[in-house]
């Protein structure tokens, strides 16, 4: 049932002024990564300090993820996804003005803070505007749209640092996000009247928090989701160190070798209804999470082999993109059809845990990291094969319970 009482028109005008939002929180997330050598110079910092940039906004957003979900269900849609607006720009400002790397961490940090209520509640005004049919349609051009912004994001970083320098990022992010306030401020209306609002049941939330994490389903599902997730965002945190520093790439040329593992992720994400068709869902997920687990095996053959050879290290990358691309949604679509009555909370749990894993992960690759691709191609070898042991138990489970039915 809806609770948007306002025209169909109206709440199309509401879900496009979100939709700004989210453009805004995926771009941040790694827009500044093609220009980390340039800023690890600038700040006279170590190679670990500045991979927090990208870790230290994941935990941000895994900490206050939780926190705007639950709360919108209390005081409404609106005023959360201005409120984190606000912080995600008072951010913004931060990083611009930001004088030492330390400074420059806490600023990221909040503006993971804020960026978080763009990511989770435009899903939530979506379901308050539509019917569930038209939601999920919508809710798939909008995975679609974060899929493709997220990919594209470092593309735009480089064209910007190439022309202006790596501060041209920031300041782009600061009129970005000034630009989505601006847009739901004056285009968004509350979209949960007070008469559909619940009291926020604490008792409520730790069931649902308990249910959640007491399942051996659902915690393999949620590892096989936070485990590989890592995989990928720890060798993007390292790119440009690796190639830009440490086996000489030119700048201009490092675009075109992360964007054929962007474009690798994107595509298989972009076509899993037509592949899902062509192959059904199991096997996609199957062949996915294969393909994932070659694409690391060989990133480690070649690290220890080939470390040098930079069309290798991005070729086995692409491959496991591709895999990832294939299984992620799949999976994340397993875990929430678990709990029907409790998607807020599943959901919110499922962000959260995987954004701390990541940052958690990155944080780790920072500390192990000496330049080269081998320590990374290590632990990304390490968290693909704790996601594909994870995968064989949920086979497992699902076995079990199909012969329970």
């Amino acid at each position: 049932m809806t609770t948007y009482t306002g025209s169909e028109r109206s709440g199309y005008v509401i879900v496009a002024a979100a939709f700004v939002a989210i453009v805004a929180a995926a771009l941040e997330t790694d827009i500044f990564v093609p220009c980390m050598p340039a800023m690890q110079d600038y700040f006279q910092t170590t190679p670990a300090k500045i991979q927090m940039l990208v870790s230290i906004n994941f935990l941000g957003l895994c900490i206050s993820g939780l926190a705007f979900g639950l709360l919108s269900d209390t005081f409404g849609r609106r005023a959360l996804l201005l409120t984190g607006l606000s912080i995600f720009c008072l951010g913004g400002i931060g990083c611009v003005f930001a004088t030492d790397i330390d400074w420059f961490l806490f600023w990221r940090f909040v503006q993971g803070l804020g960026a978080s209520a763009c990511f989770v509640l435009p899903s939530a005004i979506i379901y308050d505007v539509f019917t569930k049919e038209k939601s999920v349609q919508l809710l798939g051009y909008y995975s679609s749209a974060i899929t493709i912004v997220i990919a594209g994001a470092p593309l735009v970083g480089s064209a910007l640092y190439l022309n202006f320098g790596w501060k041209a990022n920031f300041y782009f992010m600061m009129g970005v996000s000034a630009l989505a306030w601006m847009v739901c401020y004056f285009l968004v209306k509350e979209t949960l009247p007070a008469q559909h609002r619940k009291p926020l049941n604490i008792e409520h939330v730790a069931s649902g928090f308990k249910l959640v994490l007491t399942d051996g389903r659902s915690l393999s599902y949620i590892a096989i989701i936070a485990s590989t997730f890592s995989a990928y965002f720890i060798f993007m945190a390292n790119l440009s160190l690796i190639f830009i520093d440490y086996l000489g790439v030119p700048d201009k040329s490092f675009p075109f070798f992360q964007g054929s593992v962007l474009l690798g992720f994107t595509f298989s994400s972009l076509f899993n209804g037509k592949m899902s068709d062509w192959m059904g869902v199991a096997k996609m997920r199957h062949w996915g999470m294969i393909a994932s687990v070659i694409g690391a095996l060989s990133l480690l053959i070649v690290g220890l082999l080939s470390p040098e050879n930079v069309y290798l290290i991005i070729a086995s990358m692409v491959f496991f993109s591709v895999g990832l691309g294939m299984y992620i949604n799949i999976v994340f679509a397993d875990v929430m059809s678990l709990y029907p009555n409790i998607k807020g909370i599943t959901s919110s749990l499922v962000s959260s845990i995987r954004l701390g894993i990541t940052a958690f992960s990155i944080g780790v690759a920072g500390l192990v990291f000496n330049g080269s691709i081998q320590p990374v191609a290590v632990l990304i070898c390490i968290t693909t094969f704790i996601g594909a042991a994870f995968y064989l138990r949920v086979r497992h489970y699902e076995r079990l319970y199909a012969d329970q039915v």
